[in-house]
């Protein structure tokens, strides 16, 4: 789910929290019929990587934006582990495309 997707189906909603709590994405889901097992959190912040691990979604950070400081930041905590880190949106995609392709080897 993108993030404008997931913002204009949870408008209108009562979310509690934002992120890294995870009622955006829980509401997004249910109104797009979105599968957690195809669906990856992008973003340039920690709390966006919690967000995702917490709904049980592959996390990707990306290195624009806040990245640079939250990869630091990220190091320093050790327990939160994204699925990948890459340098741009579309460097997340690949990376993305990647994951489920080896996923799906995986299931075989």
């Amino acid at each position: 789910i993108d993030m404008n997707t997931a913002l204009r189906a949870a408008r209108n909603t009562n979310v509690e929290h934002g992120k890294p709590e995870t009622g955006l994405l829980e509401k997004s889901a249910e109104k797009l019929s979105a599968d957690p097992a195809l669906s990856f959190f992008v973003g340039d912040k920690v709390s966006d990587i919690q967000c995702g691990l917490r709904f049980g979604i592959g996390s990707i950070l990306v290195l624009s934006g806040h990245g640079l400081e939250s990869q630091a930041e990220l190091r320093e905590l050790k327990t939160i582990k994204p699925s990948g880190i890459v340098e741009s949106l579309i460097d997340a995609v690949d990376i993305a495309a990647k994951i489920l392709q080896q996923s799906r080897i995986k299931r075989k």
